[in-house]
């Protein structure tokens, strides 16, 4: 299922759209006053983005 072209798409674009998502409630968040995410928020997201796509290329195998 690795190589087939239509999976690698849909998975890198779910992964990618996870990320932007997760950024920009972050990014909204920062907006309002009584919500402002923590710097142990934002630290969270970059782990949690940056582990998914090194999972995404380790799965995909590049």
């Amino acid at each position: 299922m690795r190589n087939n072209r239509v999976y690698r798409l849909l998975r890198t674009t779910l992964t990618i759209v996870c990320g932007v998502v997760r950024y920009l409630w972050l990014m909204l968040r920062a907006r309002l006053p009584s919500v402002k995410p923590s710097e142990a928020t934002w630290n969270r997201a970059h782990r949690r983005t940056g582990q998914a796509l090194y999972n995404l290329a380790t799965s995909l195998r590049g």
